[in-house]
């Protein structure tokens, strides 16, 4: 079985079969290519930055009912903790 590679736009597109597609680049596991690895690297670094958008996003829902109501009590440290979310989702999507 051959394994081969290519990376279309700083993303690995691998696979691993009888014949190495025209285009592709064949490897050997255990051995790949810096290249090869930092594209794993780097899908995997968008993908973790990707979870923490949407676990950010997940907890604004969860808190929306406070903005909407009148929980006067919790109002201050939510408005303030909900700021600090929406900042960090902005400098994820930004980087």
């Amino acid at each position: 079985m051959i394994n081969f590679y290519k990376i279309i736009n700083t993303l690995p597109i691998i696979g691993s079969g009888v014949k190495v597609p025209e285009g592709f680049i064949e490897y050997v596991i255990g051995k790949e290519p810096k290249d090869l690895v930092d594209a794993i690297k780097l899908e995997q670094f968008q993908n973790e930055k990707q979870l923490q958008i949407v676990e950010l996003k997940q907890l604004l829902r969860e808190t929306d009912y406070v903005i909407l109501s009148d929980y006067d009590q919790e109002k201050p440290d939510v408005i303030t903790q909900r700021a600090e979310w929406r900042a960090e989702i902005r400098e994820l999507e930004n980087d």
